[in-house]
Parts: structure tokens; C-alpha cells; sequence
């Protein structure tokens, strides 16, 4: 990685946490804004409020941290290598002459016999150590480079899972929803029709079954409403949970939604456009150079290494009075080439070589694996997302068959040809439809993330799109 590229990827990060900041300043502003505001969280933004408070993506995000100091790890091997030592130690010497001392220069002082002394001591040096040739050191650079960018994959892939737990949770909030409204609109008709089956038994036009049938009707609905909204409540926990802040309400889909079908409209193309730009299928190429470094780290150990060395040394000595005394100081310095081959390791560099050669294999095989699981994942959201589409045609139509059904019934039951139970189970169907074709269209929506994230689209461009489907007013 050159210089350029270093600072353009600081300025990305830069420019990454910045916006986040925002994301969040704007978030915040409208989650606990103040009361007279509508307080309505859009999808987009509870997700980038979750970028910035999920606990796995923060885990994601200082893995990342660390696994970036790789590089600079790897380059300081490298680099010039300087220290700096020093001692100081006190000395005390017994000498001991045999029965004949040694013979002395005509002229010379007398040699001191036996006896004790003591002195002084100290040293202080610099070396430095600079490699000129170290073929495992430069793999191993290249090596940090790739993991870094694997460290990156990794907080994308966590982000990824992150949009997803998002979405569908904020889904089921909206499917929970309408599925109160539902049931308290058809709690509503079923009252009706238990007011009017009474009124007609009053008069002696209807029976005391049909009032039975909607008194039973109503008990039913009225039951299933209550657990529709112990589900809301359920999924505004998750949803509240999941972004780590509270949520009063969130924007919901128009009436007038209407999905499209994806293009291309073929599985086999998302499923090639999975196995290439996946990030799980990224994420296994880059382990695998980090694999095939790593094979070419373990044979380097068989080059020879180059090291250019230099020192500077002051050793100093006090006096001593068995040497003659007077104190002493010398200098030395030094520079030089150290070459070092290894000529045998005990089979230690053929088993590294060996181990490094099997983690390869395994990390190609999980490329593999990972390319098909990628194209799987593509073509079982395209084909969800299609079922999707499909079931939404058929509810639609379905829907309107049911009102034309429900009009049909009530006016057969006007002029006694049907019964006020025919009626309540049209309408029952009726409102099932809707909350089916409700749950169709969130089901579509989810599909419609799963898939462009499977082919690695980045999420927050797929969320805004989505996004923007959701009413404003």
C-alpha cells in the first residue's frame, strides 16, 4: 500500500466517522425530541442509530482497530532497530600468588604480594541494527496489508447482519400494527352485525342462533385483538432492543404500495453476481492470500538474512590498586554486515512450511464452499422475494373477490336468503386477506434487502431505497 492510498483510506474513515456523528446527532433528535413533536423513526434512521449503539458491531469495529495495527506491526520489523544499554557494578577481587612469585624486570616496581582490592565499573553502549535482506519480513508485510482489508470485510459483513436485524425487526412492528388495526376494524363489523343480528331477533325476523354466532364471533376477535397487541408490544421491545433506544412509532408503508420485480429477473444471474461480489465470498479470498502468505512466510525461513549492525561502547574502570591503580575509560565503535543462514532447525521450518500448506487447502476449500453458500443465498432471496410478488397478485385479487363476496352476502342476508354466521365468515375472511397481503409486502421488502445484500450492494444505499417507500405523512 503506498502513501496515497494510506491517506485516502484515513480521509475515508474520516469522513465515515463524521457522518456517523451526524447520523446519530439526528437520530437522537428525533427519538427524544421534544413532546410536541411527532417522534416518528424512519428505517433509515433507527439503523444508522444502531451503527452506532449495537454491542456487536462496536466488538466489530475495535476488532477491526486492532487487526489494523498489523501493518505497522509488520513494517517496524523492518525499520531501524536501536537500544540502548547500560551497567554499573562494583568489583572485589582476592588475589592469591603461588610459593614462587613470577620473575620480575631488572628496574621494575615490586609486584604486590597477596592481598584484597576493590573498584569500580561501569558501561554504557548504543547499537543499531537495520535488515538489508529478510524475505520473511517483507512477506509478512504484505501479509498484514491483506488482513487489514480482511479486517474491514469482517466490520462489513457485521454491519450487514446488523441492517437485517433492523429491517426485520422494524417489519414486524409495521406487520404487528396492522394487524391491530385489522382486528379492531373487524371487532368493529363484527359488533355490528351482533347489534343488528339482535335487533332482527327483536322483531322476530331472525333467530336467537344467528345472535349466538355473532356473540361468539365477537368473543373470538375480540381475544385475537388482544393478542395482536401484546405482539406489538413484543415486537417494540425487539425493535428497541435491537437499535438500543426507545421507539414510539415508525413511518409505514403507503396504501398505493406497489412492488417491482427485481432485475435482472433470472436467479442464476443474482447467483453469479453473489459468488463474485458477496462479501462473505470476499472475505474467503482474502483469507485465503493471508493462507498463501502465510505458505510463502514459512518457506522464506530457509533464505539467508542480512542485518547491517553498528555499535558505540564506553566502557569505564576505576582504580585498582592490584592492576598498578589509575582509572580507565575506552571507546569502541563498530559497524559491520552480520549474515546468518539456517542450516538445520531440527525439521522445524520443513513443519512450518508443511502446517502453512494444509491451512491454504483448508482456507480454499472454504472459498469454495463459501462461493456456493453466497450463490444459495442469492437464489433463496430472489426466489422468496418472487413468491413475495406472486402472493401479493393473488392476495390483491383474493381481497377483491372477498368484498365482492362480503356485498353479495350481506345483501342475500337483507332479503333472508343467508345467514348472519355466512356473513361474519366472509368478513373474517376478508380481514384475513388483508392481513395477509400486509405481511406479503413486508416479506417482499425483506427479500428485496436479503437480496442486494447478498450480492454485496452496500445496505445503507439498499435502506434508503426502501426507505423512501414509507409515508411521510
Amino acid at each position: 500500500m503506498n502513501a496515497d492510498a494510506g491517506v485516502s483510506k484515513r480521509g475515508t474513515i474520516i469522513g465515515v466517522t463524521i457522518k456517523c456523528c451526524f447520523s446519530l446527532a439526528v437520530a437522537l433528535a428525533l427519538l427524544v425530541g421534544s413532546p410536541a413533536q411527532a417522534q416518528r423513526a424512519d428505517l433509515l434512521t433507527l439503523y444508522r442509530l444502531a451503527e452506532e449503539r449495537d454491542p456487536q458491531l462496536a466488538a466489530a469495529r475495535e476488532q477491526r482497530r486492532a487487526q489494523q495495527e498489523q501493518v505497522p506491526l509488520a513494517r517496524s520489523n523492518l525499520l531501524p532497530q536501536i537500544s540502548a544499554s547500560a551497567n554499573a557494578n562494583r568489583v572485589w577481587e582476592d588475589t592469591q600468588f603461588g610459593d614462587s612469585p613470577p620473575p620480575q624486570e631488572p628496574g621494575a616496581a615490586p609486584m604486590m604480594g597477596e592481598g584484597d582490592a576493590s573498584y569500580n565499573t561501569a558501561n554504557i553502549g548504543i547499537s543499531v541494527n537495520q535488515v538489508l535482506f529478510r524475505q520473511e519480513a517483507f512477506i509478512a508485510l504484505r501479509q498484514a496489508r491483506i488482513v487489514d482489508d480482511l479486517a474491514d470485510a469482517e466490520f462489513l459483513s457485521v454491519n450487514q447482519q446488523l441492517a437485517l436485524r433492523v429491517a426485520d425487526a422494524y417489519f414486524a412492528v409495521l406487520e404487528a400494527e396492522d394487524a391491530v388495526r385489522s382486528f379492531e376494524a373487524e371487532l368493529e363489523t363484527v359488533e355490528h352485525e351482533l347489534q343488528r343480528a339482535e335487533r332482527r331477533y327483536e322483531l322476530g325476523v331472525g333467530a336467537i342462533t344467528e345472535v349466538n354466532d355473532a356473540r361468539a364471533r365477537y368473543a373470538a376477535t375480540r381475544a385475537s385483538l388482544l393478542q395482536a397487541r401484546s405482539q406489538v408490544r413484543l415486537a417494540g421491545e425487539t425493535l428497541r432492543r435491537t437499535v438500543n433506544a426507545p421507539v414510539s412509532a415508525v413511518f409505514r408503508l403507503p396504501e398505493g404500495f406497489e412492488p417491482e420485480r427485481p432485475q435482472p429477473d433470472a436467479p442464476s444471474a443474482w447467483a453469479e453476481l453473489a459468488e463474485r461480489q458477496s462479501v462473505e465470498v470476499r472475505l474467503s479470498e482474502l483469507s485465503l492470500d493471508v493462507a498463501q502468505a502465510g505458505v510463502d512466510v514459512a518457506r522464506s525461513e530457509r533464505y539467508p538474512r542480512l542485518d547491517l549492525v553498528a555499535n558505540l561502547q564506553r566502557d569505564y574502570q576505576g582504580e585498582n590498586p592490584m592492576a598498578g591503580g589509575g582509572s580507565m575509560e575506552t571507546d569502541r565503535a563498530s559497524i559491520g554486515i552480520q549474515l546468518s543462514v539456517p542450516l538445520y532447525t531440527g525439521g522445524g521450518i520443513s513443519a512450518g512450511a508443511r502446517q502453512a500448506l494444509a491451512e491454504r487447502e483448508t482456507a480454499f476449500h472454504q472459498l469454495l464452499d463459501a462461493r456456493r453458500n453466497a450463490a444459495l443465498q442469492a437464489e433463496s432471496a430472489f426466489i422468496a422475494l418472487e413468491s413475495s410478488l406472486e402472493q401479493i397478485g393473488a392476495l390483491v385479487e383474493a381481497l377483491q373477490a372477498a368484498r365482492l363476496s362480503e356485498d353479495s352476502t350481506e345483501r342475500g342476508l337483507e332479503l333472508g336468503q343467508r345467514t348472519t354466521l355466512d356473513l361474519l365468515n366472509v368478513q373474517r375472511e376478508r380481514f384475513q386477506v388483508e392481513r395477509d397481503l400486509a405481511a406479503a409486502r413486508y416479506e417482499y421488502l425483506l427479500a428485496y434487502i436479503e437480496l442486494y445484500t447478498a450480492v454485496g450492494r452496500p445496505v445503507e444505499e439498499t435502506l434508503a431505497q426502501v426507505n423512501a417507500l414509507l409515508a411521510r405523512e
